[in-house]
């Protein structure tokens, strides 16, 4: 009886949890659609030069990271819902996503004092750095279920650990680039800072999508059924009584 009220208290606990985490990211998402609607109204703002191109570019990568991320998130805990001292500490990591997403969405409005450059350097590797500690968490939180489960959750922990490793050097080599403009080489390529941050935004767009692509489809596989093969000499008994009777000829 007390296990069954605590897993029903766990169970609303995640559902709050959930619930709540979801709000602050629509809301933010919501709030940012005001405060970035002169980039994109009119359409035509879009192209009307290349730093506005830009601008906008950084936009749409912002909010692809933004909902794809909402929707890996709702995938994952609608089938792992925090449960004990461990979902609570998963709890904490989510506030501190939802933070970043926040920030992440702040720093791509043009009007703000940030720059692209805080997303490449920071937030990227700080944000899939919490993804792999929130893998992580959830495989102890589950450790005690089938082991098969536990063989999908350590595959997809070991992908999360890769782009977590590809954002940092992603990092480092945005850092190296920026390097050309504060101390100018004659070898410097002829572009500006502008062409450097839209070839890192095609890079981050494809780097998440290819993140999402490769661990969702990361699932379990059910055993297959055994058949039944039938034994080649096996003979089946008849019950005399359901033998054809032959029917009497008439004299």
């Amino acid at each position: 009886m007390e296990a069954s009220s605590r897993q029903l208290h766990y169970k609303k606990l995640s559902e709050f949890y959930r619930n709540f985490l979801e709000i602050m990211v629509a809301v933010i998402i919501g709030q940012s659609f005001v405060q970035v609607d002169h980039i994109f109204i009119p359409f035509s703002n879009v192209l009307s030069d290349y730093r506005s191109f830009i601008d906008a570019s950084g936009m749409l990568m912002v909010y692809f990271i933004v909902v794809s991320g909402w929707i890996g998130y709702h995938r994952s805990i609608t089938k792992n819902p925090h449960k004990g001292k461990l979902g609570n500490a998963r709890f904490v990591v989510d506030l501190v996503v939802v933070f970043l997403t926040y920030y992440i969405v702040s720093v791509a409005n043009p009007e703000s004092k940030g720059h692209f450059g805080d997303i490449f350097q920071w937030i990227l590797p700080i944000m899939f750095g919490l993804y792999l500690l929130w893998d992580i968490l959830k495989i102890l939180e589950y450790r005690e279920e089938e082991r098969e489960e536990h063989k999908i959750r350590v595959r997809r922990m070991i992908i999360t650990a890769t782009f977590f490793a590809l954002f940092i050097a992603f990092s480092f080599l945005y850092q190296y680039q920026l390097s050309f403009w504060d101390n100018p080489y004659p070898t410097t390529p002829p572009w500006n800072k502008t062409h450097f941050d839209f070839t890192f935004i095609i890079y981050t767009f494809a780097l998440v999508f290819f993140y999402r692509g490769i661990k969702w489809p990361v699932k379990g596989k059910l055993p297959k059924p055994k058949k039944m093969k039938a034994k080649a000499n096996a003979k089946v008994d008849i019950p005399f009584s359901d033998l054809p009777k032959e029917k009497e000829k008439n004299g």
